[in-house]
């Protein structure tokens, strides 16, 4: 009895929930719910902002959130080991906050972009932040869960943004989408910054972090992005190549060793996770695009596509987190990135005249089944093999390429969409390429998954 007694308090004390984590778990859950929120609404309002401030910039409007990803991850992971994850945090809300406000009163979509490029700073310096802080104050038995309960966060986004994202701007502006959030991001601030407090610095955490090199490997990034949409091609050119020497020769320090060899571990895990969202997001965000524009159908109808791919995103990484045991890291990233390639090819009959709209939909929530199957794995897998003290500074490499890939792909598409128009294509011309290529990318990430490492095949016992 006194044994069993013993157990159930160990197991509990272990929960995500406990009373020691309770705050700290309700506060990330919050932080997070409220940014995937306005990653959500964002791509179901853009056909409204489109309209009204113009359709050129469509692609960067994303691109530019997670352009300021990568230079937020880059920041924001080792700075949360340096000096504690509530100084970071502090400054990534209050960037996101700023950001939220130039959205809502742009004149421009110039002005737009700049505002998402404050949003995607705040948001990409959370990322690894909540994930070291996962690395740190949850037990090993929590840390499956606690990454679920992450992914949780985006289902009420998922269920609900979406569409009522579609309403508030229909019924009183797509402003309001952006303004109408900001009271409840200071809110979930408060809860969470008592917590982080008490973790405070890590004894012995790296060098600082090399701000100008980030901001340079980030610099690089943008002129490649600039490249994809301006023309003539010899200045695209040039910008693309200006580019990738800037970020080669600024990133030399930042990327994890390796790279370049898919070294097992930290690098490979980090190639495969751009691969994989770049996959997804080559479709996510121009889904709606597509419903409305190609498909005449309404906002609402969009945010259908929105709201499935984030719900089985969710439902793929509560069946990953059950099945990590039994499957390991790799076999799970491996059937998520083939499941996400057959929703890929779903969503191109989207564009498909005669294919019902049913099927482009079914697509979307194929999608989001695999990108969660295979994401919360690979975060596993660099947390296991994390470096004490340096949690931040391993969970802003993974995230890095999470923001990479997430930039490029809305960008790759806005560029073919862009060139499309241009050279008098149908409209659903450039988005099938798109789409085509992004299914193939992530068949490549599937047979890269060989290259994760011994961390990722291996079957960690069930808790």
């Amino acid at each position: 009895m006194h044994a069993a007694t013993v157990g159930q308090s160990e197991a509990a004390g272990a929960g995500v929930w406990a009373p020691e984590r309770r705050r700290l778990t309700a506060g990330l859950v919050a932080t997070v719910t409220l940014f995937a929120s306005e990653a959500l609404a964002v791509a179901t309002i853009m056909p409204l902002v489109a309209d009204e401030l113009g359709r050129s910039g469509y692609g960067l409007a994303f691109s530019a959130f997670f352009l300021g990803s990568v230079l937020g991850t880059l920041l924001g992971g080792p700075s949360s080991d340096r000096l504690g994850p509530s100084t970071p945090y502090l400054a990534s809300v209050a960037l996101f906050t700023l950001g939220l406000v130039i959205g809502g009163t742009a004149p421009t979509m110039v002005v737009l972009v700049v505002g998402r490029l404050a949003q995607g700073v705040g948001s990409g310096a959370v990322n690894p932040l909540v994930y070291a802080t996962i690395g740190r104050a949850y037990p090993d038995a929590a840390r499956p869960r606690m990454l679920a309960v992450v992914s949780t966060a985006w289902v009420v986004p998922g269920i609900v943004g979406p569409g009522l994202a579609g309403v508030v701007a229909e019924a009183a502006g797509w402003r309001w989408v952006f303004l109408g959030l900001i009271p409840l991001v200071l809110a979930a601030a408060l809860v969470c910054l008592a917590p982080l407090r008490r973790l405070g610095r890590v004894p012995g955490a790296g060098p600082p972090a090399h701000t100008l090199r980030a901001l340079g490997f980030a610099g690089g990034a943008a002129l490649v992005l600039v490249g994809l949409e301006v023309r003539p091609w010899p200045l695209a050119l040039g910008c693309g190549v200006a580019g990738v020497a800037l970020a080669a020769v600024s990133g030399r320090s930042l990327l994890p060793p390796g790279v370049l060899r898919l070294r097992p571990g930290l690098a490979s895990a980090s190639v495969v996770r751009g691969l994989l969202t770049y996959a997804f997001v080559c479709a996510d965000a121009f889904v709606p695009y597509a419903v409305t524009t190609v498909r005449g159908r309404s906002v609402l109808a969009g945010s259908v596509a929105v709201t499935l791919s984030t719900v089985t995103w969710t439902a793929g990484a509560w069946v990953s987190a059950r099945q990590l045991p039994r499957w390991g890291a790799a076999n799970l990233v491996r059937l998520g990135f083939v499941v996400l390639a057959g929703g890929l090819v779903l969503e191109l009959l989207l564009v498909v005249d005669g294919v019902p709209l049913a099927v482009g939909l079914a697509g979307a929530a194929v999608a989001g089944l695999g990108i969660g199957l295979a994401y919360s794995p690979l975060s596993e897998a660099v947390l296991s093999v994390a470096r004490a003290g340096e949690e931040g500074h391993d969970a802003s490499a993974l995230s890095l390429f999470d923001g990479l890939g997430f930039a490029f792909g809305p960008a790759v598409t806005g560029a073919l969409v862009a060139a499309g128009e241009r050279g008098g294509w149908s409209l659903g011309a450039p988005l099938a390429l798109s789409w085509a290529i992004a299914a193939a990318v992530a068949l490549v990430g599937a047979v890269l998954t060989v290259r994760l490492g011994p961390a990722a095949r291996r079957r960690p016992s069930p808790s």
